[in-house]
C-alpha cells in the first residue's frame, strides 16, 4: 500500500474528489487483467503534457484497467449515436466504486447542466494558462480544485499529542489533500484544500468545543466593502446560512470561514469565533470578533 510521509505542519487530508491515480508501471488486478498504452507523456507537445489517467472498475474477473488516452485514440474515428439514457444499464451505479455518491446518471444531467449554461463571467487565463479568479478586495489569484476535507489522516498522532499537553501545529495551507485509492492505496491530488474546513475538521475530530479562526478583520462583515457593511456579534448558523446564500460575504476569503465554522458548530454543537489576530483573547472571553452559535441565545 502506498504511504505518505509525515510533513511537519503539514498532515495529509482526506479529500472528497475522486481522481485517478498516476501510472506506476502497469495497473495490476487480481487476476492480471488490464489494458494499458505506453506512457509516452515525456514526448508530447508541451499542452498535452498532462497526468495519464485511467479507469478502473471492479468486475468477477477482478480489477479491470484502461488507459484513458488509448480509449480516447480507440474512439475518435466512431460515429456519434445518441442512446437514451434507460438503455444503459449501470445507470444508477456508482462510477467509481465503492459507494461513491456519483452515478452515470448523474454524471450526465451535470453534462446537461455545463451544455446549457450561460458564461455571463469570463473566463480570465494567465500566460501559463491558470484560471483567474478576482477575490473580494480586488485581488487576481490562481483558481484551483478545492475539495471538501473529509478527515485528517494523521489524526491519531495528532490526538495523542494534544493529550500529552503539546501545542501542536497542524493543517497548515489546509494540508497535503489525498484520496485512498482501492488499487494503490494513498493517492495525492492536485488542488488545494481550505484551511479553514480542514481546521475544522481537525477541531471536531479531536473533540474540541471552541474553534477560533483568527484572520485580518476584527469580525464577520455583511456586505464588506460597501456602504452597507456592517459587523456581525453573535448569529445563529441558519442567520450565516441565510447571509452566505444571500452573497453577503467575500467569496474566497470570508465566506469559506464562515462555512467552516457552521459546519464546526452544526457537527459539534459547540462555538466559532471569527477575529482577527490580536483580538483572539478578548473574543475567547466573548467581547470581541463574531460567534457563530448553533441557535441565538
Amino acid at each position: 500500500m502506498a504511504t505518505v510521509a509525515n510533513k511537519a505542519a503539514a498532515p495529509s487530508v482526506a479529500a472528497d474528489e475522486n481522481r485517478t491515480p498516476p501510472p506506476r508501471g502497469p495497473p495490476i488486478s487480481g487476476t492480471g487483467v488490464g489494458s494499458v498504452a505506453p506512457d509516452d507523456v515525456g514526448t508530447r507537445p508541451p499542452e498535452r503534457q498532462l497526468r495519464k489517467q485511467y479507469y478502473f472498475r471492479s468486475s468477477p474477473r477482478g480489477l479491470l484497467a484502461w488507459d484513458v488516452d488509448r480509449l480516447v485514440l480507440l474512439a475518435s474515428g466512431l460515429p456519434v449515436n445518441a442512446v437514451p439514457l434507460t438503455r444503459i444499464r449501470e445507470l444508477d451505479e456508482s462510477v467509481f466504486g465503492q459507494g461513491e455518491p456519483l452515478t452515470w446518471r448523474s454524471f450526465a444531467a451535470h453534462l446537461q447542466l455545463v451544455d446549457e449554461a450561460e458564461l455571463v463571467y469570463p473566463i480570465i487565463l494567465a500566460a501559463d494558462g491558470a484560471v483567474m479568479q478576482q477575490d473580494a478586495r480586488g485581488r487576481w489569484r490562481r483558481v484551483v480544485a478545492s475539495p471538501k476535507p473529509l478527515a485528517v489522516h494523521e489524526i491519531g498522532v495528532i490526538a495523542e499529542l494534544v493529550r500529552r499537553g503539546t501545542i501542536v501545529i497542524a493543517c497548515g495551507g489546509g494540508g497535503a489533500p489525498v484520496y485512498r485509492d482501492p488499487a494503490l492505496g494513498l493517492e495525492g491530488l492536485d488542488a488545494v484544500v481550505d484551511k479553514d474546513l480542514a481546521a475544522a475538521v481537525l477541531a471536531r475530530d479531536l473533540g474540541a468545543s471552541l474553534l477560533l479562526i483568527l484572520t485580518d478583520v476584527d469580525a464577520v462583515y455583511a456586505d464588506y466593502g460597501k456602504p452597507t457593511q456592517r459587523a456581525l456579534d453573535t448569529i445563529s448558523i441558519a442567520e450565516a446560512e441565510r447571509l452566505d446564500q444571500a452573497g453577503a460575504f467575500g467569496e474566497g476569503s470570508m465566506a469559506p470561514k464562515v462555512r467552516a465554522a457552521v459546519d464546526f458548530v452544526r457537527r459539534t454543537g459547540g462555538r466559532a469565533i471569527i477575529t482577527e489576530l490580536r483580538r483572539g483573547r478578548e473574543a475567547v472571553r466573548g467581547s470581541a470578533g463574531t460567534t457563530i452559535t448553533k441557535e441565538m441565545r
